[in-house]
């Protein structure tokens, strides 16, 4: 099969990276003659890349073919994943244009339990029409990928009230963290600081002076905003604890342990987890799907979870665990109907020092 270069790319040769051998390049218009589709280095959310009869590699970013397939590819839970990757980075707008009421997609488990393997659910806010073909298959850069077409109400922001509780006191479970040297309580960025997640960039200063109250017992304090992110990857805020104020890192009387790393939460699919909502203080909910894109209220994010209804609104910022007390994340959206969706740790914790 021949592939059509539509941008200058770099021929590599050894390994499929763009810190490869390269001796030399295609210009637009230039053909590859395909010999398999790998996986190699991630450039722009994508890690496909083609080899060519003469054994060179080309990143598939450069090559106008996408919806096309090679027989005989086996879709292994890595290429699920790196095709998944590609559409959320670079194909949103293009599967938006192919599926009417178009909400974004996600990897879990098939609802099919004749299909034991995970497929990639595309999301949908109606039903198809009548007349509508519905496919169980997409065709992209070589592979067939096994779809199910879900239909999904439009999420929401869920607000929330900011205090520490657990399942014994209810209210919000929040995550003390260390956030450049200071001693603070994390929750989200649309709870902390709503007002700035318009301006551009959305970014929090002291000349912000934001400020949440936090719930001590019968005493209300005040505390600073102090940092955070909202962007399509991540939202979270902190707020900097006063020294008087003692704070554990538990739910259900029991220490949080550790955090989920992506490759354990997508071991999650069909799994419960549970959290502590200001309105929904004994929440629990099967995790459905991971890799999560979604469009809240105008802003998308991307690679979240997507679980059953587990809050409603006021409960984000609500810590969620697994059975074992492991940090999954925090809930930041739902549907008050039938979902909910969690930012998951692995995309905080590396920015905030939290001690569990």
């Amino acid at each position: 099969m021949l592939l059509t270069v539509n941008k200058y790319l770099n021929i590599r040769t050894g390994q499929p990276s763009a810190s490869a051998a390269n001796p030399g390049y295609l210009s637009p218009g230039d053909n590859i003659d395909l010999e398999a589709v790998v996986l190699g280095e991630t450039l722009d959310g994508n890690a496909i890349w083609y080899r060519s009869k003469s054994g060179y590699y080309y990143w598939s970013g450069g090559v106008t073919e996408q919806e096309f397939e090679i027989p005989g590819l086996t879709v292994t839970d890595a290429i699920l994943r790196a095709v998944t990757e590609d559409i959320l980075h670079n194909y949103s707008s293009y599967y938006r244009n192919k599926f009417d009421g178009y909400l974004g997609c996600g990897i879990g488990k098939s609802k099919n339990d004749t299909i034991q393997s995970p497929v990639i659910a595309i999301f949908i806010d109606r039903p198809q029409a009548a007349t509508t073909v519905t496919p169980d298959h997409i065709l992209h850069k070589g592979f067939s990928i096994p779809i199910e077409m879900i239909t999904s109400n439009p999420p929401k922001f869920q607000q929330g009230h900011f205090f520490p509780g657990n399942k014994v006191a209810g209210g919000t479970a929040c995550i003390k963290g260390y956030y450049k040297g200071s001693e603070c309580l994390l929750s989200c960025y649309h709870v902390m600081a709503s007002s700035l997640m318009s301006a551009n960039p959305p970014t929090i200063t002291p000349e912000n002076h934001l400020s949440v109250t936090l719930k001590n017992g019968q005493e209300t304090v005040t505390l600073p905003v102090i940092g955070g992110e909202f962007n399509d990857t991540i939202e979270y805020a902190v707020a900097e604890l006063p020294g008087n104020i003692s704070f554990d890192n538990k739910f259900n009387e029991k220490p949080i342990i550790g955090y989920c790393s992506p490759a354990e939460i997508d071991a999650l699919w069909t799994e419960m987890v549970y959290a502590c909502g200001a309105y929904t203080p004994d929440g629990k909910a099967i995790i459905n799907y991971t890799m999560r894109d979604i469009q809240i209220e105008g802003h998308n994010f991307k690679n979240v979870i997507h679980t059953d209804k587990l809050s409603i609104n006021g409960d984000s910022g609500a810590v969620v665990v697994t059975n074992n007390n492991k940090l999954v994340g925090f809930v930041f959206a739902g549907d008050n109907v039938s979902h909910s969706y969690i930012m998951p740790a692995y995309k905080f914790v590396p920015k905030i020092f939290i001690p569990i």
